[in-house]
């Protein structure tokens, strides 16, 4: 996201921006849900008042909102989960989890 690079560049937003959490997108994970809800609220109860009314704040606020919003209404059912590593959204790095069909290729390729 563009907008949250900036927001964690600029001067006047940098210090309001320093407690969210880190978070990289994957909407196939099925902690997005749990990880933008857990970020809303961070962002609903920053600090200071200054930091809450930052344009850019809000801006990035309302983005966050609408993919929550989108994710959790609108692709409701339609979404499916390949994963549920929540810790992948935190770091950014995933690990493998194979069915038992590929796990079991996996081990006769070994042998």
């Amino acid at each position: 996201m563009e907008l949250l690079e900036k927001v964690h560049n600029y001067h006047r937003t940098k210090t309001c921006v320093e407690i969210l959490p880190k978070m990289f997108l994957d909407v196939h994970n099925s902690c997005i849900i749990t990880k933008l809800r857990d970020f809303l609220y961070v962002m609903e109860n920053l600090p200071t008042h200054y930091c809450r009314e930052r344009p850019r704040i809000m801006l990035l606020k309302r983005k966050v909102t609408n993919l929550y919003t989108i994710i959790n209404r609108i692709c409701y059912r339609d979404l499916v989960y390949f994963t549920d590593d929540c810790e992948a959204i935190e770091t950014g790095q995933s690990t493998p989890h194979y069915r038992e069909d590929r796990l079991q290729l996996l081990v006769e390729e070994k042998r």
